[in-house]
Parts: C-alpha cells; structure tokens; sequence
C-alpha cells in the first residue's frame, strides 16, 4: 500500500486576512514562523529563540496584521506577559476594544506539530474567536500553502546571503526583506496584483526602501555627532532591509564600526558592493536605536 495522490486543488474565497496559514521553518539553526494569508498572500516572518515561542510569535502577528499600515512582521514582541506561554488573550482584546480594532483573523491552520497542539494556545485563540486547524500527519498537502510559500521564500534568502557575504545573524533581517518584498510584488494566483494591492487598495508602497541586501552606503551622521566641522558627515553601513518592522519609513542600516544597527532616511547606496564576507558579528547583541522605547531589543 502507498500515499495516494494529492487531491485536486481547490478554488474559493477568502476575505483577507480571516484565514491564515502558517509553518516553522529552519534557517541555520534558527527557528522561524512563517505566515500567510490565505485571502491576498500576504506573508509576515517572525523568528524564534526555540519553538516554544511559537504562542507569542502568534500573538505579535494577531497585533501586526490587525494593525499595521504595512504587511510586515515585527521584530519584537509588543504585548509582555507573565501568562502561560507570554501569551495573555484578555489583555490582547482589551487592547483591540479601547483602541476601536477589530480582530478580523478567523481560522490559523497549521501542522500537527507537538508546539502547535498545546492546551494554552488553543485557549488563546478560542478565547479570541479563532479556529486553530491543523493538518494530517504525513500530509504535507493540507498545509501547502505555507509549506510552498515557505520553500520559495527561502530561495530568496539563501541568494541573498550567499551574494552579500554575511554571516548567519543576520539571515532574521534577510527572510524579513524578502518576505516585505513579496508582499509588492504581483502574484500570478491573484491575478497579476500584489497582496499588498489587496490589503491597501488606495495606498501606493514605498518601493524606494527597497535595496539590495547587504549592498554598503553612506547614511548622514546626526548634528548632534558632529563635534568638529572636520568630521565627516556621512557614517559607511550596510543596508540589511526596511525599517518598517520597526514602524518607522527609512533604511535599516547596520554600523560595522561602531557595531549597531540604526534607521536613516538620508542615505547613498552602491546597489553593487554587497558586504564583507569577513563580516559575522551577531548584531543581536547589541541595541537598535533610533526606535521608540517599545520596540528596543538588546
């Protein structure tokens, strides 16, 4: 006896984002949870210290997609709890009710994994009005979306390390771009739109923020750095995606010199100097700034 065939695939509507897919894939040892909805194929990326985190990577998503101007997924965790996983629905519902939001997600379907199965996450969504599906063991198909969606976006990636030269911490900022930059561009199964066209149909994205990942620039040094007229104004960095996940329209640029990632809007790129090959420092050791004090992460 064997696997039969994969039944044929089926068509239908899907308001965005009431139905949403998800999967944890690994990158170089590092976890992360990838998401998409069903409705536009906008795609959100999160990483993951252990799966066990998966229940706050879920919860920051239900903040980011109900709330942000642009489809991307944050960096850091909004919402702190000391609730069972971090994860605190009440707390989350309250917030959407004072802040008139209306949580429009209606069904997260994943895989039958062991951190997706647990008793305080189904409560979560419950608690929510959220139906937590899950897919068949050895049935890949069930989960497709995610599951295809997933591999293609680590192609992305892995071209863009291989071409920037850098090392392996700093592939979360790379699945990060790349999934932002799927989001603008069109998708054959909608048509020739983009998600981010179906999401904000009045909007237009802001392509300019878009570069090259790893190519080096030269940003402007703040006034308040200046303290010689001599000094250079301009600082060299490398350009390692959008500053949107952060909530703010600029450049995410890390410092080699001074080993630290800051957000610029003044800022000349060499589209064609990608990296150093050399360069490997974990840049999550040291603070963003240039961030509002909800967003710091050290």
């Amino acid at each position: 006896m064997k696997r039969g065939a994969a039944p044929p695939s089926i068509s239908r509507e899907v308001s965005s984002p009431e139905e949403v897919h998800f999967d944890i894939f690994t990158f170089n040892g590092r976890y992360t949870v990838y998401l998409i909805d069903q409705g536009s194929r906008a795609e959100f990326t999160y990483s993951l210290d252990k799966n066990s985190d998966l229940p706050k990577a879920l919860q920051q998503f239900l903040i980011d997609c109900n709330t942000a101007s642009f489809p991307v997924g944050s960096f850091v965790h909004q919402l702190q709890s000391k609730e069972d996983k971090g994860i605190n629905a009440a707390a989350l519902d309250s917030n959407f009710k004072d802040n008139g939001i209306r949580q429009q997600v209606k069904i997260i379907y994943g895989d039958n994994a062991g951190e997706n199965d647990r008793d305080s996450l189904n409560k979560f969504l419950t608690r929510l009005g959220i139906r937590h599906l899950s897919s068949i063991a050895e049935c890949q198909f069930q989960n497709g979306l995610a599951e295809n969606s997933g591999w293609v976006l680590g192609c992305g990636v892995r071209h863009d390390m291989d071409l920037s030269g850098l090392g392996p911490m700093f592939e979360e900022f790379s699945i990060s771009l790349n999934a932002q930059r799927r989001n603008i561009l069109p998708h054959e199964s909608l048509g020739g739109r983009s998600p981010f066209s179906i999401l904000f149909p009045t909007k237009t994205p802001s392509l300019h923020l878009f570069k090259p990942f790893g190519c080096h620039n030269t940003f402007l040094n703040p006034e308040a750095a200046l303290l010689k007229k001599t000094q250079l104004r301009g600082l060299t960095g490398i350009y390692i995606g959008t500053a949107l996940p952060c909530g703010q329209s600029g450049y995410l640029i890390w410092i080699p010199s001074e080993k630290r990632i800051t957000t610029a809007v003044h800022a000349v790129f060499d589209d064609f100097f990608p990296g150093s090959p050399f360069l490997t420092t974990n840049p999550r050791s040291f603070c963003f700034i240039a961030i509002n004090s909800q967003r710091i992460v050290r």
